[in-house]
């Protein structure tokens, strides 16, 4: 299939070769994956939407080293296929709500930070990559990753580590994690549209890479100004959990409902 890709044929008849497969995944999860069988298959050992999200990061990790370093085309399915986990934690986690199967307080306060740490994790990485091979340039890199890198700090876990400082210092680890969870009343932590939009955008420019990186000459997608566009969504984003605007909340109830993760705690 590599062959293919870099052979003489023109890039509109490439691009299906090399979408057709993950497209396929994307549909037969959504029809084989129901609410029911989610649910089922989250009480097996390592199958919680923690670890789904979990086994996502690393599909997509490691789709990347293959794409790099053995075939462009099953690294790229490789990482459809972390991204497609991604959208299936959240909606594991409603099936078990609809089930009755109850999650503890722990896990669903990991939850909520581990969703949005691992799309950092998932796209900065290649970004960087991207860089250093020469397709994005790197002052576009630094315009997308700075605010990124505002959002990890300022956000769970980071934010927690001065509230675990302060427990007495023979307080195991983990009874100290399960108490600041208790702290955590359940609430709804979907995604809003502003990080689903900068989410799929940023995701858009990695594809977008691909035919700079097979010499696809013709193909008409320009990676650093698919990158650029993930931008103001990212300060949005800051925007919206610093400051409380109310056309920000009111456009935040419109919108929100159409981009919905399913990840009701």
């Amino acid at each position: 299939m590599d062959e293919l890709l870099i052979s003489s044929l023109d890039w509109e008849l490439k691009l299906p070769i090399l979408l057709a497969p993950g497209m396929a995944i994307a549909v037969f999860m959504f029809l084989f994956f129901r609410k029911k069988r989610l649910a089922q298959i989250s009480r097996l050992p390592g199958c919680s939407p923690d670890w789904i999200t979990l086994w996502g990061l690393h599909f997509s990790w490691v789709g990347f080293a293959v794409f790099f370093l053995l075939s462009p085309y099953w690294g790229v399915q490789l990482v459809a296929i972390g991204c497609l986990l991604d959208i299936f934690d959240g909606k594991m986690n409603a099936a078990m709500i609809e089930a009755g199967i109850v999650r503890s307080a722990l896990d669903r306060w990991i939850g909520k930070w581990l969703d949005p740490l691992a799309d950092k994790l998932r796209g900065l990485p290649p970004l960087i990559i991207f860089c250093a091979l020469g397709g994005i340039k790197l002052w576009v890199v630094l315009i997308v990753v700075l605010p990124e890198l505002y959002g990890i700090i300022f956000r769970e876990p980071i934010t927690t580590i001065p509230a675990l400082l302060r427990y007495p210092r023979d307080m195991p680890f983990m009874d100290r994690l399960r108490a600041e969870a208790a702290k955590s009343p359940p609430q709804e932590s979907r995604a809003s549209w502003i990080g689903k939009i900068k989410t799929m955008v940023r995701d858009f420019g990695l594809l977008a890479f691909v035919p700079f990186y097979l010499h696809w000459k013709d193909a008409p997608l320009v990676a650093d100004y698919v990158f650029l566009a993930s931008v103001p969504f990212g300060i949005l984003s800051i925007i919206s959990r610093k400051f409380k605007f109310a056309w920000l909340k009111r456009s935040s109830a419109h919108a929100d409902p159409y981009f919905k993760h399913e990840d009701v705690l």
